[in-house]
């Protein structure tokens, strides 16, 4: 799963503007399931944090709020 998460990342960043966030919501979802199953892995967290930080910059700031209460 977080090698899927990893593929959507980068996907994501070369697709079309009005595309990028659905392919990395696709990732989000992959790398949200990895972090559940290894709770521990570190890179799970990672893969979680990158996506959001891209959905984050891709949607701006007020849109992206709904990102902040996962993280805490």
């Amino acid at each position: 799963m977080i090698g899927l998460a990893e593929v959507h990342l980068y996907l994501g960043d070369y697709a079309a503007e009005g595309e990028q966030v659905l392919i990395w919501e696709e990732g989000l979802d992959h790398a949200q399931k990895a972090a559940e199953l290894e709770s521990q892995s570190a890179e799970a967290h990672y893969w979680v944090a990158s996506i959001m930080g891209r959905i984050g910059n891709a949607q701006g700031i007020f849109k992206s709020l709904f990102l902040v209460s996962p993280m805490l």
